[in-house]
């Protein structure tokens, strides 16, 4: 028998991320999950049946940062507009920054 586990990320900075992608795409639903062989939380943005956006957020970087740190922090690396160019291309979060891999895109702090 195994025994359930917690949550392995806190709960409030899952929900702050996803309050900042709702008000940043509004009307659009948001959806969350953690991926334990990535060890990250993984959001989907959708319209309809549509997936239009997939962002990845490493678990350090949620364990390094608290969750009033977040927010200011993602709007300073420009998370959305990532995001926006991006589309359907996965985007990933970690203590070094924005970058969407298979493109030379990148915030400041991950190149």
């Amino acid at each position: 028998m195994s025994k359930q586990q917690e949550p392995p990320i806190d709960p409030m900075k899952v929900a702050t991320i996803d309050q900042y992608l709702k008000q940043a795409f509004g009307g659009d639903t948001v959806q969350t999950s953690y991926d334990p062989t990535r060890a990250a939380q993984f959001y989907r943005v959708g319209r309809g049946a549509a997936i239009t956006h997939r962002i990845l957020v490493s678990k350090a970087f949620l364990d390094n940062h608290t969750h009033e740190d977040i927010t200011p922090l993602l709007r300073k690396w420009r998370t959305i507009t990532f995001i926006r160019a991006a589309g359907v291309r996965g985007v990933l979060i970690t203590n070094a920054g924005i970058e969407v891999p298979g493109t030379d895109w990148a915030s400041e702090d991950a190149r």
